[in-house]
């Protein structure tokens, strides 16, 4: 479930070992979040770190790609292997179950049911829907002083507001903070 990096990988690395595979992604593309998310955002690890097994990113990519570039490459993955035609665009996944198998769930396979309400049933089932497709937003008693809006920002992936992220990036330096792969994308970027 899921045709993001991870989930392109295992439809792979599956159908290699000689499974069936069937994947279902909710989205018409393949890439997941790096569609929407992380507009100005360049990886904080090396372009020769961050790539599939067997598959390196082209070698006229920076040291640290894009979100284009890296978007492109998870693509041309999907191309390279074939792996579209094993992908149900646009099925979003509402339950897996397990059946059977009292002492271990799922002995007898599973059960998958999308939001048209078809059931299909699999010896197997991976999950690779990512942990930014529903962002968890904790709820603190009392008021809180700080600026939510931008909370709520970071939780959805913020890197889709390099504006933010450059006003951010200075606080932090500022602060002396030295913050993280957000923080990084104004700073690839030039700014403070």
């Amino acid at each position: 479930i899921g045709a993001g990096a991870a989930g392109l990988s295992a439809i792979h690395e599956l159908r290699v070992a000689g499974h069936d595979v069937l994947c279902y992604e909710k989205t018409d593309r393949v890439g997941g979040h790096w569609h929407t998310d992380y507009e100005a955002l360049h990886l904080i690890t090396s372009r020769d770190m961050t790539s599939f097994e067997g598959f390196p990113m082209p070698a006229h990519y920076p040291h640290f790609p894009s979100r284009d570039q890296v978007r492109a490459y998870i693509e041309s993955y999907a191309d390279a292997f074939d792996l579209r035609p094993l992908i149900r665009f646009g099925t979003t996944v509402t339950s897996v179950e397990p059946i059977g198998g009292e002492r271990r769930p799922g002995s007898a396979g599973w059960r998958v049911r999308t939001a048209t309400g078809s059931d299909e049933f699999f010896d197997g089932v991976l999950i690779a829907n990512g942990h930014l497709w529903d962002p968890k937003i904790p709820r603190v008693a009392g008021r809180f002083a700080g600026r939510i809006e931008m909370v709520r920002m970071l939780l959805r992936s913020a890197a889709e507001h390099p504006e933010a992220l450059r006003a951010m990036a200075a606080k932090l330096e500022e602060h002396g903070g030295r913050g993280d792969g957000t923080a990084a994308t104004a700073v690839l970027e030039g700014e403070p």
